[in-house]
């Protein structure tokens, strides 16, 4: 009986009924349904340097261990604790001019697929331009590690230039880098699932960064978020620990500290230019990369982000699954202008 009541909820409140209603005289009742929006245009929003300062209760934390529900408590934490953050107009115009650009240059079909297997070392390129020496010293950051290293490494950096960005007051491209850094990393944590093809060792990377994180905060006795920045970009090496530490650690902390003084070094305006495109390119990977039935379920749930990214893609004629239907059917596929 519940079930049948259910159903006929779910039957009143389709779109084919909405349809049928809207031809009927009764406009006004599918008008004010009609009005509800598929997508709150939110995304959620959480960094790592706020997930490794909150470990409260720690006792609770050692307990779930021994049930192996830290994962599961993780999520939880996230969740009470991340905030959301309203898309913007200017970050959708920016994320469509982008990827239709990039669509642009793809005069072939081969150049578009080429184009859909960048994970953010393209966008570097293009970013910094005729600066040859920059891309020289920054590509280590994409090209020396996996992708989800990638999203971590580039994370904390930007966590970093931002912090420099509010004290000069500088909002040029501040916003852009953070919310999509942010929200990637809630994305990484709560709804990892989306990453499944190219997770790789995120788990192991994830757990050595945080435990050298949380290392770090201990030794200088750090306890709020604005003490961490400071003291993370007060951080000088010569070597990067990802060369000399053998393997021993996937921890991508100090390497972060040391890009995050590589982009500083750079003029404004680029250096946000850089981080902005390099972390759409980021994340229109993982959206390519996908699974088709993932991103079916998103609308659903009220949308994501990454989700109509790559609608957007796929509507340029950047999506891989034209490849696979090339393949098939023999047929030569042309990107969308």
């Amino acid at each position: 009986m519940v079930l049948d009541t259910i159903s006929v909820i779910k039957l009143i409140f389709s779109d084919w009924i909405l349809v049928v209603l809207n031809h009927t005289w009764k406009r006004y009742v599918p008008s004010i349904i009609l009005k509800r929006k598929r997508w709150s245009r939110l995304v959620f929003q959480y960094n790592m340097i706020s997930y490794c300062l909150d470990e409260r209760p720690t006792w609770l934390f050692d307990f779930s261990e021994l049930f192996h529900l830290r994962e599961f408590l993780d999520k939880l934490k996230i969740m009470r604790f991340s905030s959301s953050y309203k898309v913007t107009e200017d970050l959708q115009e920016f994320i469509f001019k982008n990827l239709k650009e990039k669509s642009k240059k793809a005069n072939t079909f081969k150049e578009a697929t080429e184009a859909c297997i960048e994970r953010g070392g393209l966008a570097l390129k293009q970013s910094i331009g005729q600066d040859f020496a920059s891309y020289i010293k920054l590509k280590w950051s994409i090209s020396e590690f996996q992708y989800t290293e990638s999203i971590l490494l580039w994370h904390i950096a930007t966590e970093l230039c931002n912090e420099d960005a509010k004290i000069s007051n500088n909002d040029n491209y501040k916003s852009k880098s953070k919310i999509l850094s942010e929200y990637m990393f809630y994305l990484l944590i709560v709804q990892n699932t989306i990453f499944s093809p190219v997770l790789g060792d995120w788990h192991l990377v994830f757990q050595d960064t945080c435990a050298e994180a949380k290392r770090f905060f201990r030794k200088y006795c750090v306890s709020n978020h604005c003490d961490a920045v400071k003291k993370m970009n007060g951080v000088r090496t010569k070597f990067r620990p990802a060369a000399v530490k053998e393997g021993r650690s996937k921890s991508v902390f100090f390497d972060a500290c040391i890009l995050a003084n590589q982009l500083k070094k750079l003029e404004s305006n680029q250096r946000w230019k850089i981080m902005d495109e390099v972390w759409l390119e980021l994340m229109s990977y993982a959206a390519i990369n996908c699974r088709p039935i993932v991103h079916a379920q998103q609308p659903s749930w009220g949308g994501e982000l990454i989700t109509f990214t790559w609608l957007l893609l796929n509507h340029f004629g950047l999506g891989m699954q034209f490849s696979e239907q090339e393949d098939r059917a023999g047929m030569k596929m042309v990107a969308v202008k």
